[in-house]
């Protein structure tokens, strides 16, 4: 039963981490991840306080998963280390938005699914999805946003994560 979980778990943290990491969580992706992490958590509870009773241990290997997809869900930390590992392929995109060669396809490019490119004045933003009616992805920007534009938030360098709402 141990091993069941421990496959369980480590599927369940893995889903979470790429879930949590991108620039928005589906709302199916969020409850189905609720309510199996409940379920994980409470099978592995009873296995842990049977072997606690039985063997005098307790088997601690899933909270510190749990706690990293915690804190990655509350931070964009992982948010920020997936666009910093997909910098590179970004960037170029971005550039050859730039410079007229738009490639309005959607696809893979790093580590991140593209649903669309806008060009702006000074942006270029990337469409990954949506969060109930608003579209969100993330923006390069070579001028920071004013005062006035409260739909972007700084993730690191001239990267954003933007919000439009509908």
């Amino acid at each position: 039963m141990r091993v069941v979980i421990l496959v369980a778990g480590c599927v369940w943290v893995a889903v979470a981490l790429a879930g949590v990491s991108n620039t928005h969580t589906s709302m199916d992706l969020g409850f189905a991840l609720l309510f199996t992490g409940f379920a994980l958590t409470v099978a592995w509870g009873a296995v842990t306080l049977r072997s606690q009773v039985r063997r005098g241990r307790v088997w601690w290997s899933l909270p510190p998963a749990v706690l990293v997809v915690a804190v990655l869900a509350m931070t964009e930390w992982g948010l920020v280390a997936r666009v910093w590992l997909s910098e590179a392929p970004l960037r170029a995109r971005a550039e050859a938005a730039r410079r007229g060669e738009v490639d309005h396809r959607s696809g893979r490019t790093g580590l991140f699914f593209i649903q669309g490119v806008e060009e702006g004045r000074s942006e270029v933003r990337f469409v990954t999805g949506s969060e109930m009616l608003d579209t969100v992805g993330l923006a390069h920007r070579e001028v920071p946003p004013g005062p006035g534009e409260r739909h972007y938030r700084h993730l690191f360098g001239p990267w954003y994560r933007f919000v439009r709402p509908y």
